[in-house]
């Protein structure tokens, strides 16, 4: 592996980590604060963090100078829709599974969160995989 690879996908988990945390952040305003039902929320944060993830992958990830930014917010935002289509069925899937929380160590896990977590270590994965052998391909680096 080479040293650029390394660091890009560094990068690429430091802006991973992010976005899930603003992910979660948002689909607990949306069904703890709001009161949104639980998949609702989770399409609408999905929504928020994909736009979101563009900017921080584009400028900080994959450093990309590409000109042509509508193909490339296009492909991104078309690969990402293909992940959140994933993620919804795969979120849904595991709270039909898990449908209470519960407790670990004296600690209490909210199955909703706990749910967002397994199904976001996933779309992670997913999304690098997507960004480095499709969206940001050929783009053009600083």
């Amino acid at each position: 592996m080479n040293k650029e690879f390394i660091k890009e996908t560094f990068r690429y988990l430091i802006v991973g980590v992010i976005t899930t945390v603003i992910a979660i952040s948002l689909l607990w305003l949306f069904y703890n604060t709001l009161g949104l039902e639980e998949n609702v929320s989770n399409v609408i944060s999905n929504i928020i963090t994909i736009i979101i993830a563009y900017v921080l992958n584009r400028v900080f990830v994959f450093k990309s100078k590409d000109t042509d930014i509508l193909k490339e917010s296009l492909k991104f935002i078309s690969s990402r829709v293909i992940v959140a289509i994933i993620d919804v069925i795969l979120f849904f899937i595991l709270s039909v599974l898990i449908t209470s929380d519960f407790t670990v160590l004296s600690i209490e896990i909210n199955h909703v969160l706990l749910i967002k977590i397994i199904v976001n270590i996933v779309v992670i994965i997913l999304n690098y995989i997507f960004s480095k052998l499709f969206v940001f391909k050929n783009a053009k680096k600083a």
